[in-house]
C-alpha cells in the first residue's frame, strides 16, 4: 500500500491466496482509499463457486481470472483493464471543472 499510495499503478494485479494477507483484504483497501479506488484491479485465483465460475470474495475485483493462467486469457484480460482505465480516463477528463464563460 505504501509503493500504491506513493507512486498509483495503472493496474494492480493480485492472486487471491497470499502468504500473510488475502488478495481480497488487498483489494478492499485499495477500493476503500479515495486516492486508489479507481486503480483496475485484476484478481487471479483458483477459488471458484459451486457453479464453476471464478469467486471474488471482495466483490471489489475489476476483472477475476481463474487458474490454471493461459497466456491468451491474460492478454484479453489486460486489453479488457485497458479498456477500463480509457473509460475511467474519459469520465475524469468529462468532469474536469471548465472556465466560467464571460458575459457582458
Amino acid at each position: 500500500m505504501r509503493i500504491i499510495a506513493s507512486d498509483p499503478p495503472d493496474i494492480v494485479i493480485t492472486d487471491a491466496m497470499m502468504p500473510g494477507e488475502s488478495g481480497f483484504s488487498l483489494i478492499d483497501e485499495i477500493k476503500t482509499r479515495p486516492a486508489s479506488a479507481n486503480i483496475p484491479i485484476l484478481l487471479w485465483t483458483m477459488l471458484t463457486q459451486p457453479d464453476g465460475s471464478v469467486m471474488d470474495a471482495s466483490g471489489k475485483a475489476d476483472i477475476v481470472i481463474g487458474k490454471p493462467l493461459y497466456r491468451s486469457n491474460m492478454l484479453e484480460n489486460l486489453n479488457k483493464a485497458k479498456q477500463l482505465i480509457a473509460h475511467q480516463m474519459a469520465i475524469a477528463e468529462d468532469a474536469r471543472p471548465t472556465a466560467p464563460l464571460l458575459t457582458r
